[in-house]
């Protein structure tokens, strides 16, 4: 299993934990989010345990912003 890495952000509000959250998440790569979506997916199905399909990756485009 990959190695994950933890963020931790110490936050004096919701609005602050949701700015946060949100520059996180723009900061992240199409492959990073992909990944992480993959792995939680992974999680959910292992949770329940229920045996995962597999995801088909072909058939995900990423689209480059200007």
């Amino acid at each position: 299993m990959k190695k994950r890495k933890v963020i931790v952000n110490k936050s004096n509000s919701y609005k602050e934990v949701k700015e946060f959250q949100i520059k996180y998440e723009i900061s992240l790569t199409p492959e990073e989010r992909l990944d992480t979506l993959q792995y939680l997916r992974e999680q959910f199905y292992k949770i329940r345990n229920i045996k995962p399909k597999k995801m088909d990756k072909s058939k995900v485009t990423f689209i480059k912003k200007n």
